[in-house]
């Protein structure tokens, strides 16, 4: 006969280990850099580059293949973002973007993504070229939203202080 403590107690534990784990998987999801390799993690977006016209637009020709006819964002992940190739990520899921930083997508970008269709650039793109890319598909779901590797969140960008300084 089978003593019903004993199970009691299993249950018990099953219970506790589920909710420690279900809490440390909910602790991580806002964490946007983790799994991001060491050589990766501190490579944020330059400064002032999130939501510059000119970058935009030159990160929109390098993303269509205009700039450099072999990097041809769109033929799997889309003109606006929504995937066109099966496996290629949706651009325009806010949740998704949000998931990983700015180090997270540089890496992805320069390494590729073993067993899919995602090459390496690193020795064909730039780091600016790169970057480029980042600002332009982040505006996908993103919109203006820039990633603050301080809190380690996406986040509305700070207002401009150029009203406030003095004029000559």
């Amino acid at each position: 006969m089978t003593n019903p403590v004993s199970h009691m107690s299993y249950f018990i534990w099953v219970v506790i280990l589920f909710f420690i784990t279900a809490c440390n998987e909910a602790g991580r999801s806002h964490r946007p850099t983790l799994d991001v390799p060491l050589e990766y993690a501190d490579k944020h977006m330059p400064e002032g580059w999130w939501n510059d016209p000119k970058i935009l637009s030159e990160g929109r020709l390098l993303y269509q293949g205009i700039t450099k006819s072999f990097v041809k964002c769109v033929e799997c992940h889309g003109r606006d973002g929504k995937p066109s190739k099966r496996g290629a990520p949706d651009f325009t899921d806010p949740k998704r973007v949000r998931r990983f930083s700015d180090s997270y997508w540089f890496w992805r970008i320069a390494e590729g993504v073993p067993m899919t269709s995602m090459k390496p650039y690193t020795k064909n793109l730039s780091e600016q070229e790169i970057w480029k890319i980042i600002a332009y598909q982040r505006r996908f779901a993103l919109k203006d939203q820039v990633y603050n590797p301080m809190s380690d969140r996406w986040e509305d960008p700070q207002p401009s202080n150029e009203k406030d300084k003095p004029t000559k």
